[in-house]
């Protein structure tokens, strides 16, 4: 039991306590305020620009193609950072950011600019290649072709060579023309003004006829010609007789008729002047055109 003035006492050094404790309480809570308002958060503009930055550095395109702009652009997020840190100049720190930005911007600008080149690079080598790959077989072919011509006409001229060396016995004038092989024989294979083959005529056209039958694939014209005189009619219908008898004379010795032409031109197509017997004599004739 305490006295009246004791618990008096007492009551008010409780209270005076408890007093106490409620102020340090306030004043700490204060205190803990006032430091949290001390440390304000870092601006949004420079986790956006550390974010950004980050990004295009893991793009491996940024890496490759825009290094020193990538460089550039992470020394700026540092001088924004740096500034934070600094002095917590939030205006400073924004400007800062913004610049660190736009050269992240730039870096993806260059390496998309860059890629773009490459790409274009590329398509003009793999456009460079396709047309080299393409003349090279443009000309190839052209080659081979060549080749197969020449072949050809190596191979045309030494038939018409050993055809030329087969008709030999048959002396007669030989050349080639774009028609094929001439050969021109002369009026001694008929009697004059006839249409008969003489008995020398057709011992020369054996040797013609062995030949067409050694080529059975060879085609042949007979030309019929005469000199100027007489009537161009008469001379006309003799050559078509005298054409006519040789192609008459092959069929009979086994000569396929199918392969075989017959025209006479008379006086038409003189090959030397009717002024002189020399110049008539050429110009009656018989021209066998043996196809290529």
């Amino acid at each position: 039991m305490y006295s009246k003035g004791e618990s008096t006492m007492r009551r008010a050094i409780r209270e005076y306590v408890l007093l106490g404790l409620v102020v340090s309480t306030v004043v700490g809570v204060s205190l803990v305020g006032l430091g949290c308002s001390t440390t304000p958060a870092r601006p949004v503009a420079l986790e956006e620009a550390r974010t950004m930055f980050a990004q295009a550095q893991q793009d491996p395109q940024v890496a490759i193609n825009a290094p020193v702009a990538l460089r550039e652009a992470e020394e700026a997020v540092h001088r924004a950072e740096q500034a934070w840190e600094k002095d917590k100049n939030v205006r400073e720190v924004q400007n800062l950011s913004a610049v660190a930005v736009r050269r992240v911007e730039v870096a993806r600008a260059t390496a998309e600019k860059k890629t773009a080149e490459n790409d274009l690079e590329q398509f003009r080598s793999e456009r460079e290649r396709v047309l080299l790959e393409a003349r090279t077989r443009v000309a190839e072919r052209a080659q081979r072709e060549a080749d197969q011509s020449f072949q050809q006409v190596r191979v045309v001229t030494t038939r018409e060579t050993q055809l030329e060396q087969e008709l030999a016995g048959l002396q007669a004038n030989a050349r080639q023309t774009e028609r094929g092989l001439v050969l021109t024989l002369s009026d001694v294979l008929f009697a004059s003004g006839q249409a008969t083959l003489t008995p020398g005529a057709m011992h020369r056209l054996q040797t013609l006829v062995m030949v067409l039958k050694t080529h059975p694939e060879r085609q042949v014209t007979i030309e019929g010609y005469t000199d100027s005189m007489g009537a161009a009619s008469a001379n006309l219908g003799l050559s078509q007789r005298r054409a006519d008898a040789v192609r008459n004379f092959l069929i009979q010795n086994g000569v396929d008729a199918s392969r075989i032409m017959a025209y006479g031109y008379g006086e038409a197509s003189p090959i030397a002047p009717n002024t002189s017997e020399a110049g008539r004599l050429q110009n009656r004739r018989v021209e066998v055109i043996i196809a290529r």
